[in-house]
């Protein structure tokens, strides 16, 4: 994304382009982070309902992941890769069984409908609308991550294509039979927003017999999955600060290698502690629920700045570059544009339950007014030309 609105846009579009992406990787790796003391709750049972609201045992367990994730990415994808195939077979694993619930819940008479499939309008309500505007850009992003790691990777021109043909159906499977299976069980407005499908396994298998070992054991897998999407996105954004370096837009200390590893080794560190930062600062004085929405739309806004600077290059991008691209391509990124432009304008309003509205949406705009002033202030700072270190 960071080359193409280079091109399309100059070195200002380009950098602000992987500024957001940049910020968006910090604080999702935040949120996904912050979601383990929640699913850590019901795995351990209800004598440990008190962990997501204690913000020193939360930020505790955070700050080791922050390391041992780090840690991970100063090493390389010859470690970080296993961490994240194991976090994916997780992931499939996890689905798979929650797609499954339903025919134990009508084995055992927990529920008496397994999923439901009727299309039915949802009720018209900003609450409904921001959680359509969530799910319309959030379900099949995150794809063009990939392409990151095309230098670290064999065939990546025939493997990353190929990769994403296949994921992406499988992708919208897991999303639709996967919250069927949520919405067969939780009780409608109470659904655990952090941790929908820890709170899925628990209400369907208990917390007792052997049907709690194997929600316990479920609820494991997950963890593991949330820790190979944090160590996917973080090792990726980590390289973001290096490549913008190389174009002399960001100190050269962010492009310095390891002796032994050559990766990033400044830019991870520096990552890491903006990572355990934004979980200390978006917990305080309020509940977690709300600290967790508050970290994912800060960081989704981000994201949706990178995704219309990225659908606005066949619509508005430099002339050259333009002609060289079909018009078919056109009209799908025009549909992107507006689908994005939709979710952003609505993600300031929160559909979970917090102390204040306004002060809500303060933080969310006010995260991304601040973020992209202190990106223009920095592009504009006068900089010497500088030695680069690949």
């Amino acid at each position: 994304m960071y080359v193409w609105t280079h091109r399309a846009f100059g070195a200002l579009g380009g950098f602000l382009t992987a500024w957001n992406l940049w910020v968006y990787g910090i604080a999702v790796t935040a949120t996904i982070l912050y979601a383990i003391p929640t699913e850590l709750s019901y795995l351990i049972g209800p004598a440990a309902r008190w962990l997501p609201e204690s913000h020193v045992a939360s930020v505790g367990i955070v700050g080791l992941i922050v390391a041992a994730i780090a840690a991970a990415a100063v090493r390389g994808l010859e470690w970080g890769k296993w961490i994240h195939n194991v976090g994916g077979m997780a992931m499939l694993a996890v689905f798979a069984v929650l797609i499954l619930l339903p025919l134990w819940g009508l084995w055992h008479g927990t529920i008496h409908t397994g999923m439901e499939f009727a299309v039915v309008m949802p009720p018209r309500t900003l609450r409904s609308l921001a959680l359509f505007g969530q799910m319309i850009f959030g379900a099949q992003c995150g794809l063009e991550y990939i392409a990151i790691f095309a230098g670290e990777s064999r065939q990546p021109a025939r493997t990353i294509a190929r990769s994403v043909w296949i994921a992406s159906p499988i992708i919208c499977a897991m999303f639709i039979l996967g919250t069927s299976s949520v919405v067969a069980f939780a009780t409608p407005g109470h659904i655990d927003f952090i941790a929908p499908i820890p709170q899925t396994l628990r209400i369907a298998l208990g917390n007792t017999g052997l049907a709690n070992v194997f929600a316990m054991a479920a609820i494991l897998l997950l963890q593991l999955r949330l820790l190979g999407a944090a160590s996917y996105i973080f090792t990726g954004v980590t390289r973001l600060p290096m490549t913008v370096g190389w174009d002399h837009l960001v100190p050269v200390w962010f492009t310095r290698l390891h002796s032994q590893y050559r990766t990033p080794v400044n830019s991870i560190l520096f990552a890491a502690l903006l990572v355990f930062v934004l979980v200390v600062m978006a917990s305080v004085g309020v509940h977690a629920q709300e600290a967790f929405q508050v970290l994912s739309n800060a960081s989704l806004t981000h994201y949706e700045l990178t995704y219309l600077a990225m659908f606005a290059i066949p619509l508005a991008g430099a002339a050259v570059l333009r002609r060289s691209l079909p018009r078919w391509l056109k009209w799908v990124s025009l549909m992107g544009f507006v689908a994005t432009l939709l979710s952003l304008l609505i993600s300031a309003y929160p559909f979970v339950d917090v102390q204040s509205p306004m002060a809500y949406a303060v933080k969310i705009v006010g995260t991304v007014v601040v973020s992209n002033l202190i990106a223009v202030g920095f592009y504009l700072w006068p900089r010497g030309t500088t030695q680069v270190s690949r």
